[in-house]
């Protein structure tokens, strides 16, 4: 073994970090590396440390503070001493004296104090007592353990605490890292956390360590270690921003060879500089840290770009991305140097001019005032135009825009060298296409991270170019990962691709393309998401919700949306699918905004759970419940999803130690053989398979004897007395799914008296044998009729006109086993029991009613245009009793679902009438308690329209009933049907440049035309379509120009076509554009002579047109969108031409989807109706 010596041996220049220690003991030839085993027999009497336990230097080795005269020191350690005994008071009134001391350095006998006050991890431990040592007795997850293990001897192995493998530096720092993985579950452990936590054990405690690395992690470096590391990638475009502020030459040579911040700054920050400057300097850089905070590890790393890429000189010798790299892996030790290096930082950076952006995302912070105030001290001064305050995702999105390129983009570049399929991780994602011999795969790396799709034939793969999806993706940054998620879709007879982009322009991106015959993508169309790192697009899933062929809905899952409450809730965005164009409709209902649950990390379409006949959805939150995870289940509903989870199934109700449950998700296999499709979802470690139950649809009847309650009658005895009472027979029969047999299914039944599913009295006026109005049984139920009788006792009370309610609920008695209940079934109903009616001797009332229902405001002959100023149907009802007393007289209305109940007009006579309503039907009472011969009642039934149901007819369904007996019911029914169109609100206007336009002679003709000016002038057409109120999603503008005479001469030319916004306006106008490509050559126009005498108006009719057709998409209310077309007029035509005056005419018409349906009222505008062209002399 060779031993570690002093003297002659090994000769220590600087204590330095890991790799600097390896470099100098590596000096001397005979000197050891330090593998375990050498270092494991190494005892203290053979090794020497320098002053900060560092083995190999002389223990009087320079170090900071080297110069500084001893007392001066000592003053230094008692000013820190009494400003930590008054901790509080002086970081509220003299924090700026703190941060001078700070700079100045703090004493090393004092330092792990001062790093757990700074941090506030002082705080955290007294808040937190006992937390570390609950922790530090808990097992911990094998997962964590064994990848710190691995770490724990590669963390400063030539240090006294951490030389010995299994020695207490070992263990303390592995009690440490173990604690933080039960600490944050979700975040686990990531490597650069151990070099923090060592350098943390060297200066205090094991307790007060973990305590200094949870602040770090979660206050200082927040997102830094979490998996997908889009904080750090976050800062490095930050950093990258900034340094072309600072030094201009280094940012446009790491531009020049795009290299990512990601490749030199990732060591950095993570670790602090730990792993990269000498000791003394990251003990200074640590001082400065604690007190300032992050923007300190980004003032080092700028003076440290600046200084090795600042000037020509030092770039002459790393032209390309593998020699730059490798200066930046070797820095010159002068810049790393303490004096030079916190001088610069402290110093230099100001005259530099940085600019620090403070953006305070209010997450989830005890003390808003206080994180406020931290995030402050970061930005520059005035603080008022430096620092945002940000409490919503939107306002995240607009300062992005505000601050531009500068921070959220890192522009390619032509030249250099640029990665093309090098590191494509081709098959990241893959998907079978309905054609059986296409695959699609996804390529997330290929062209600088930029991604693209490939198509696998069985022939060949055919690789998608750059140039594809580049001007979609708008990929300044090179890092869209177009390919993370693959998927097709269908309309029956056209198969569209789908690819997702969740890093495109920091919101995630959707593209759907189809392949022409040339296997050459043609865009279709594309969906942004609308949060900053909400991985938009990173799922999909496309849903065909009854089984016809057609693609009814794609998913798209956004796992990490921020909630308003700022917590990763994720969401699942819902498209219906049109010709490939994607129409946004809305969101599932997930977790709660509290929850960090990462929703829609998995989505899986599921063949028919609850065998409705309709697909149902499965979506994925790994994160929920503290990172053991949970699912949704979601079910299909004729074209559409239901936006309700019907089922939510949480990872801790099947195991405390299952964790993310629902990162994956399949269901393609029946693994029971029972024909209903099963779930299997991923975990960690684990898969769980779900098996699915049967579904009971539960029917509930209640009969009555008698079947009314006669007050004089009194047979029962109940509480000491005789009382009237009722024989109620309550039955319960299921319907189950699959129809094979399941057994029965165990419920129980809870029955309340004087109560309906509304409402319940105050003191009921029946009870039962327990004397109570409430009585709860169980029951087994099968699909024949099992019934249970129960004794009503009704007590004497001056309300005998409202019959007594009886409401029956049922729930299942055991959750987990047996079939589960129909959850779109009704659970609950209500019956009711009648008072006796005075008809007479025999009891008997006949009543003969009549309905008469009348339309109000309804013309027979055309349909009921529905308008934002009529939106409301009227029916005036007549009810007329011709025979005996008709009591409990009901007027009930079934209507179709684009109407809604809105009220009713009482009768003048002030006859009581009262309705209720429920989803498509309404009840009305008519003269409760009872309609006298003779009588009539006529009210008024107000519906109003719902323009979330667009249907063509409105339907109602009249009908007259009561409880007396009645021989002639063919009066008692009235339908009405009334055809109904819905005005779109959609108004087209134009403007136009010219109203009129004068020729001149032949002689100025110009046959040789170069430039767009010698056509003629220039005529701008500008057509606007404004939305009202009306939720249309789409329509379609037509556009006719006259382009040249019956004679073949040219009238009108297209120069330019523009539509804003353009994302939502699309026109096919490229066959229209500048035909005769006279930006790119000269064209030689040739005239004829022809006679317009006798012709008004050049029009489609007479002359030849070309019809253009733009789609406007995603329509908003009370919204412009317009289409501006440029267009000269060939002088040369009407110049040869005989005339006096003569109108140019095209046309636009605008149309919706269902122009039978949702109409436009004026949907053509003459587009050229203004000008005139006359032939005039040359004066």
């Amino acid at each position: 073994m060779s031993k570690l010596q002093s003297g002659n041996g090994v000769q220590w220049k600087d204590s330095r970090s890991q790799r600097g220690t390896v470099e100098s003991l590596a000096e001397h030839e005979s000197s050891s590396l330090g593998s375990d085993p050498e270092l494991n027999g190494v005892t203290n009497t053979e090794i020497q440390t320098d002053k900060y336990g560092f083995i190999g230097g002389a223990q009087q080795s320079a170090g900071e503070n080297a110069d500084i005269p001893p007392d001066v020191l000592r003053q230094r350690e008692a000013k820190w001493l009494d400003m930590l005994n008054s901790w509080d008071k002086w970081m509220a009134k003299k924090h700026k004296k703190v941060k001078l001391r700070c700079q100045k350095g703090i004493p090393p006998s004092l330092r792990g104090r001062a790093w757990l006050y700074l941090s506030g991890g002082k705080v955290k431990k007294e808040q937190n007592q006992g937390k570390f040592q609950e922790l530090d007795s808990q097992p911990g997850d094998p997962k964590w353990l064994d990848v710190i293990e691995k770490d724990l001897h590669r963390q400063f192995p030539f240090h006294e605490m951490f030389v010995a493998r299994g020695g207490h530096g070992q263990q303390d720092l592995f009690r440490v890292l173990k604690a933080y993985t039960l600490h944050r579950p979700e975040e686990g452990y990531c490597q650069a956390q151990a070099p923090i936590a060592a350098v943390l054990l060297m200066h205090m405690p094991a307790e007060d360590a973990f305590w200094g690395l949870v602040q770090i992690c979660e206050k200082y470096l927040p997102g830094y270690y979490s998996a997908g590391l889009e904080a750090i990638q976050l800062d490095g475009e930050i950093l990258f921003a900034l340094l072309k502020r600072v030094s201009p030459v280094a940012h446009r040579h790491l531009k020049k060879y795009k290299i990512d911040p990601i490749l030199y700054m990732t060591e950095w920050f993570m670790c602090a500089f730990s792993r990269t400057l000498p000791w003394v300097s990251v003990l200074r850089v640590w001082d400065m840290f604690f007190c300032e905070g992050v923007k300190i590890i980004f003032r080092v790393g700028l003076v440290l770009l600046k200084c090795m890429l600042g000037s020509q000189e030092k770039l002459k010798a790393c032209q390309g991305q593998y020699e730059t790299m490798e200066l930046l892996r070797s820095i010159e030790p002068q810049y790393m140097q303490e004096a030079f290096l916190v001088q610069e930082v402290i110093e230099r950076c100001k005259r530099d001019g940085i600019v620090r952006f403070g953006i305070a995302i209010l997450k989830q912070s005890a003390d808003i005032q206080k994180f406020i105030k931290e995030i402050e001290l970061i930005a520059s001064t005035p603080t008022e135009n430096y620092m945002f305050n940000v409490s919503s995702e939107q306002a995240l999105i607009n300062i992005a825009g505000t601050l531009g390129d500068r921070i959220f983009n890192i522009e390619g570049t032509s030249q250099g060298q640029e990665f093309q399929l090098e590191m494509s991780q081709v098959g990241f994602s893959a998907h079978q296409t309905n054609k059986k011999d296409v695959i699609m795969l996804g390529a997330v790396g290929a062209y600088g991270w930029s991604g693209t799709v490939v198509h696998h034939t069985a022939g060949k793969p055919h690789i998608f170019l750059k140039n594809a999806f580049e001007k979609t993706l708008d990929d300044r940054n090179h890092s869209s990962l177009l390919g993370y998620s693959v998927t097709s879709v269908s309309d029956g007879s056209s198969e569209f691709y789908v690819a997702g982009a969740p890093r495109a322009v920091h919101r995630g991106q959707v593209i759907v393309y189809s392949v022409n015959s040339q296997n050459q993508p043609v865009i279709i169309d594309s969906q942004k998401g609308d949060q900053i790192g909400s991985y938009f697009g990173s799922v999909l899933c496309p849903v065909d919700v009854n089984a016809d062929g057609v693609t009814d809905l794609l998913l798209v899952g956004a796992p990490m949306y921020m909630s308003e409450e700022k917590s990763e809730t994720g969401r699942v965005y819902l498209f219906t699918i049109t010709k490939g164009i994607l129409s946004h409709q809305g969101v599932l209902e997930g977790p709660s905004a509290l929850e960090n649950a990462r929703f829609g990390t998995a989505i899986t379409a599921v063949p028919d759970l609850n065998l409705d006949n309709f697909s149902d959805v499965v979506v994925g939150a790994p994160l929920e419940g503290n990172g053991q995870g949970a699912i949704y289940i979601y079910y299909g509903d004729k074209k559409t999803i239901r936006k309700q989870s019907s089922q939510k199934i949480l990872g801790s109700k099947l195991g405390s130690v299952l964790r993310f449950f629902g990162r994956s998700l399949d269901s393609r296999v029946d693994m029971n053989s029972d024909s209903i499709p099963d779930i299997s979802v991923g975990a960690a470690g684990k898969a769980v398979q779900l098996w699915s139950r049967g579904v009971a649809a539960v029917t509930t009847t209640v009969s009555f004897n008698p079947e009314k309650i006669s007050i004089l009658s009194k047979p029962c005895m109940f509480g000491g007395r005789m009382v009237s009472c009722v024989l109620a027979k309550v039955c319960f029969r299921s319907k189950f799914r699959p129809t094979v047999s399941l057994g029965e299914v165990d419920i129980k039944y809870n029955l309340t008296l004087d109560a309906d599913l509304q409402s319940s009295r105050a003191t009921s006026r029946a009870q039962f044998d327990n004397s109570e109005r409430l009585i709860q049984k169980s029951v087994s139920v099968s699909d024949k009729e099992s019934c249970v009788d129960h004794n009503v006792y009704v007590q004497e009370t001056p309300d005998f006109v409202s019959p007594v309610a009886l409401r029956v609920d049922i729930s299942p008695q055991n959750q987990d086993k047996g079939p589960a209940l129909d959850a779109f079934q009704p659970k609950a109903w209500e019956f009711f029991i009648p008072f006796v009616k005075d008809c007479g001797s025999d009891d008997k009332c006949s009543c003969d009613l009549k309905l008469t229902v009348k339309a109000v405001n309804v013309s027979s002959s055309s349909s009921l245009l529905i308008s934002p100023d009529r939106r409301r149907l009227s029916f005036i009802v007549t009810v007329t009793n011709m025979k005996e007393n008709a009591y409990n007289t009901r007027v009930s209305a079934n209507f179709s679902s684009n109407l809604f109940y809105a009220s009713f007009t009482p009768p003048k006579d002030k006859t009581e009438v009262k309705c209720s309503s429920k989803t498509g039907s309404l009840d009305c009472r008519v003269g409760y308690p009872t309609l006298t011969p003779g009588q009539t009642v006529t009210f008024e039934i107000n519906f109003d329209f719902s323009l979330n149901q667009i249907e063509k007819q409105a339907v109602v369904n009249f009908e007259v009933q009561s409880d007396s007996e009645e021989e002639v019911t063919s009066d008692n029914k009235v339908s009405l049907s009334i055809p109904v169109q819905y005005d779109a609100e959609i108004i087209l206007t134009r403007n136009l440049n010219l109203d009129f336009c004068g020729i001149g002679p032949e002689d100025q003709v110009k046959h040789s035309v170069s430039v767009f000016d010698d056509i003629g002038p220039e005529f701008d057409i500008t057509l606007r379509v404004s939305t009202g109120t009306f939720p249309i999603n789409q329509a379609r503008l037509t556009v006719s120009l006259p382009t040249s005479t019956k004679a073949g001469n040219p009238l009108l030319y297209v120069t330019s076509v523009q539509t804003a916004p353009v994302v939502n306006v699309q026109c096919d106008s490229s066959h229209l554009i500048d035909p005769l490509k006279i930006r790119e050559k000269t064209h030689t126009a040739r005239f004829t002579k022809e006679s317009f005498r006798g012709t008004a108006e050049l029009d489609c009719k007479a002359a030849k047109c070309e019809t253009m057709t733009c789609v406007l998409k995603d329509l908003e209310m009370k919204t412009n969108y317009f289409v501006n077309i440029t267009t000269r007029i060939w002088n040369g035509t009407f110049a040869f031409a005989d005339f006096q005056t003569v109108l140019v005419a095209g046309s636009s018409e605008i149309q919706t989807p269902q122009p039978d349906l949702i109409v436009v009222t004026h949907k053509q505008q003459q587009v050229s109706s203004s000008p005139s062209f006359s032939k005039i002399k040359f004066l």
